[in-house]
């Protein structure tokens, strides 16, 4: 799995995952025990099963609410920002690429036409509540 890890100060800041790759034992978590949000990849052969489950409520306390982007088509240049605002990493994404947000702030920039999927925490506070914008609009 080809994966790139944006962090500062020995701080993950964004982590991003490429489409190409071989997932060792039909699975690859992208993400740390310890992130706040948690992605795998999995890998199953036909006539695998996972069992019946549901998961147990919690409650969560997060510093940073996480965000998961796929790349389903086109290509798009990411900035990931520390929380002083200033560029530590820059990297281009293409149809299949994920991108993992752990903290701090974010810029995409289409090069082409893009569909992606976002996946963040809820429920869904509105805008004002949510974001903080480096420029104010």
């Amino acid at each position: 799995m080809n994966e790139q890890t944006i962090e500062k100060d020995g701080q993950i800041y964004a982590k991003v995952f490429r489409a190409e790759g071989n997932i060792e034992n039909g699975m690859h978590f992208l993400t740390g025990d310890e992130d706040p949000l948690q992605v795998g990849i999995f890998e199953r052969e036909k006539g695998y099963e996972v069992i019946p489950h549901k998961h147990n409520p919690r409650t969560l306390d997060l510093e940073s609410p996480g965000e998961f982007i796929w790349f389903q088509s086109g290509s798009a240049k990411v900035e990931i920002l520390d929380d002083d605002w200033s560029v530590i990493g820059e990297v281009t994404v293409t149809a299949g690429d994920c991108l993992v947000i752990m903290k701090g702030g974010h810029t995409l920039t289409m090069l082409e036409p893009v569909r992606m999927l976002e996946v963040k925490q809820g429920p869904y506070p509105g805008r004002e509540i949510e974001k903080t914008f480096r420029d104010p609009q």
